[in-house]
């Protein structure tokens, strides 16, 4: 069995390429192929698993997997996550103050500039939508895969009925 590793040089100072077993075992391989109409050079070495990895068994694998999934969950998701609710209570706010503003002027200003953003962006929502579906399709885009859970947060966050979901 074979494994194919991609050597792609670069500045030292933005990626590195660590020396490791797979390196060294690659660097005694004279089977390599130049792929440089990519515009990079990038060489892929066709190295023996059994000499790259024999001392990770297939459990140690499982584990690293395991670890590199919740250290991301942690931290990048983690991250995302919070500045997805960062843009859902934004989102939320601008509703609130065009559905509640003491000033009619305000509340006015706010459903028309909806209505325009709308408009610009080509969006064709059907004209019985609520008015927070609609704010959260500007924000998300009609045709989103997020569009459907964020307005679902949206909904569940501020407790209306589910039945008007996007």
């Amino acid at each position: 069995m074979y494994s194919i590793f991609l050597r792609i040089p670069c500045p030292a100072q933005l990626v590195p390429f660590p020396t490791s077993t797979a390196t060294q075992a690659a660097s005694f391989n004279t089977a390599s192929i130049n792929l440089t109409n990519f515009g990079y050079p990038v060489n892929v070495f066709a190295v023996d698993s059994a000499m790259v990895a024999s001392h990770v068994t297939p459990i140690d694998e499982l584990k690293s997997l395991e670890t590199s999934r919740i250290t991301w969950e942690t931290t990048e998701l983690a991250a995302s996550n919070r500045r997805l609710y960062v843009i859902l209570t934004k989102a939320y706010s601008y509703y609130l103050t065009m559905k509640q503003d003491s000033s009619k002027d305000v509340r006015t200003a706010h459903m028309d500039a909806m209505n325009n953003f709308i408009k610009e962006h080509g969006y064709i929502i059907n004209p019985s939508s609520h008015d927070m579906t609609r704010v959260v399709k500007c924000v998300f885009g009609v045709h989103k895969p997020q569009l459907h859970q964020a307005g679902s947060k949206l909904w569940f966050a501020t407790g209306i009925h589910h039945a008007a979901l996007p």
